[in-house]
């Protein structure tokens, strides 16, 4: 198979682009019709805290969303779009993440699952480098590290442990449900870990700088639960040689319930990516 993008990025290293910065919060986080302020002595503050009371009481949930992705280098922009369903076993530090990527005119579909401390990932993107649609990673002295990429509640977590503004802009309702619309600008260097961890997990080294983070929580008005998350992100990554400007937004539907993590049958013929990437 012939590698036909331009020479200054991979196929393979756009999707990988595209899942750190889908991981990212950041950005100029909006969407949604607001009403009127709520009523009560309601706070920002007081919202910020429900959340993440929510948050640790949180053991699994489903999240659906869109990344939509601008990559800049060497005065090309290339633009990726991500749809992802990912199950997320907060108990045991497990999920499961099915991805669409579409980029340069192509679609790829693509599969991770975290399960007993190894990750394992499936694509057609991988036959060239692997001669495997299926390749693993032993993630067991680190688990942390690749469950955070896609453990969004925590990424929600820090973000607003790490707010350097906050305001609470009404209440709108999300599939029904009144929840609070909090807004809050994010200390960036806060969560650069996450992009870099994405990175690492698909096998690409780089750095990560996050320019400038926020974030939108719709939060239960009742719980406090997060009920969609809006994000976006402006960032400057090192990959490959390169320097790259990434900017992204991301819109995440959040929905509690319970998650059971089963690998399916082609895992078993998965490549050690580590082994195969030092032959």
């Amino acid at each position: 198979m012939t590698d036909t993008q331009p020479r200054w990025i991979s196929r393979r290293a756009l999707a990988a682009v595209a899942l750190a910065a889908a991981m990212v919060l950041a950005g100029c986080g909006g969407g949604g019709t607001t009403t009127a302020a709520p009523g009560g002595d309601i706070s920002a503050e007081d919202v910020r805290e429900n959340v993440i009371s929510a948050i640790d009481g949180s053991n699994s949930y489903v999240t659906t969303g869109t990344t939509n992705v601008t990559v800049l280098a060497n005065n090309q922009e290339q633009r990726i779009t991500v749809e992802s369903e990912t199950r997320v076993d907060r108990a045991n530090r497990e999920f499961v993440a099915d991805q669409t990527t579409s980029v340069l005119g192509q679609t790829t579909e693509a599969e991770a699952y975290l399960k007993d401390g190894v990750f394992y990932q499936r694509s057609d993107a991988f036959v060239q480098a692997y001669s495997s649609e299926w390749i693993k990673q032993d993630v067991s002295e680190n688990v942390s590290r690749t469950f955070r990429t896609v453990d969004l509640l925590q990424q929600v977590d820090v973000g607003l442990e790490n707010a350097t503004a906050l305001s609470l802009n009404g209440t709108t309702r999300v599939d029904g449900t009144e929840a609070y619309v909090l807004e809050a600008e994010v200390n960036g260097s806060a969560i650069e870990a996450y992009a870099l961890g994405s990175l690492q997990s698909s096998g690409l080294g780089g750095s990560v700088n996050v320019t400038d983070a926020a974030i939108t929580v719709y939060a239960s008005a009742e719980t406090g639960q997060p009920l969609r998350v809006v994000s976006a992100t402006n960032a400057s990554l090192s990959l490959q040689g390169q320097q790259i400007d990434v900017r992204s937004t991301s819109d995440a539907r959040v929905t509690a319930e319970p998650v059971s993590v089963t690998l399916p049958e082609g895992a078993s013929t998965a490549v050690n990516a580590t082994t195969a990437l030092a032959s």
